[in-house]
């Protein structure tokens, strides 16, 4: 299903180091000075509705926004369009979230895109699971907007992600 282009964020695990120069911390600060104005986010829903509304929510910010309504297309659409932030639902058909990922992080990019688990698992294995596939956050549905655009305006000035807008914390 092609939803195409549509102008228009979390858990935070273990993969996160803001003080290291490889960080997405680093890597979106770098990005957001280069290009000040332009925030692009990749959607990877299956549930339309969700990820709709979730784009306009993104679009009311400023922020450009691309959704893929399972994970073969959201690999697609990632490999095109070199998104700054990908939130992935972690049950998709054709490819799951956690194999889009890996996916992800197999790419050899010129700069390392924010992953984030947007889902309705629960569980400490979930969690884990996700960060193991490459994931940087973890947010559980259905999100505060408030807190998901705050968070990627947050994240992409290349403040620290606020705890409070976390759902559970990662060491």
């Amino acid at each position: 299903m092609d939803c195409g282009m549509q102008l228009m964020h979390w858990t935070q695990l273990e993969n996160d180091h803001p003080d290291d120069a490889s960080s997405p911390h680093s890597v979106y600060a770098a990005r957001r000075r280069a290009n000040p104005n332009t925030t692009r986010v990749l959607i990877a829903d299956d549930y339309a509705d969700a990820a709709k509304s979730l784009a306009m929510l993104l679009a009311i910010a400023g922020i450009e926004t691309a959704i893929a309504m399972d994970g073969e297309e959201a690999l697609a659409v990632a490999e095109s369009w070199h998104p700054d932030i990908c939130l992935i639902d972690l049950l998709m058909p054709k490819v799951d979230g956690l194999a889009v990922a890996r996916r992800i992080r197999e790419q050899d990019w010129s700069s390392r895109p924010l992953l984030i688990a947007l889902t309705g698992r629960t569980t400490a294995q979930d969690r884990h699971s996700a960060a193991e596939a490459g994931f940087d956050h973890y947010m559980m549905k259905p999100a505060d907007p408030a807190t998901l655009v705050r968070t990627i305006q947050s994240y992409t000035s290349g403040d620290r992600c606020p705890c409070t807008a976390c759902d559970t914390p990662y060491p």
